[in-house]
């Protein structure tokens, strides 16, 4: 697993295209913008840690001792307190945004 993909709906270019299209109704972008501009700059952020992040930590190729396993875990372990939580958190933060962003389209 040297990668995990993000759905193309859910990365700046998807989320651009359903932008342009609500964009459309002049009324409805001007009421949604700064829900959608905080949705735009989550997922912004969350293509940017996600795409530093080093998931070839996760595949098992190459580890033939328990030393060397043992040293994986180590790896692992320290991401799940640093790198891959930052990643997570920028899911969240993402999610959340786009909570918001539907809960004010509920109001039309």
């Amino acid at each position: 697993m040297s990668t995990v993909d993000i759905p193309e709906s859910l990365t700046v270019a998807g989320w651009e295209k359903q932008r342009s299209a609500m964009d459309k109704d002049k009324a409805v972008a001007s009421k949604l913008q700064g829900e959608s501009s905080k949705v735009a700059d989550a997922i912004k952020n969350l293509g940017k840690l996600h795409g530093a992040f080093d998931f070839g930590m996760f595949d098992s190729k190459g580890i033939a001792t328990a030393a060397a396993a043992g040293a994986a875990g180590d790896k692992i372990a320290a991401a799940l307190k640093g790198d891959l939580k930052s990643v997570l958190g920028a899911a969240k933060t993402a999610g959340a945004a786009a909570d918001a962003f539907a809960a004010a389209t509920d109001k039309f």
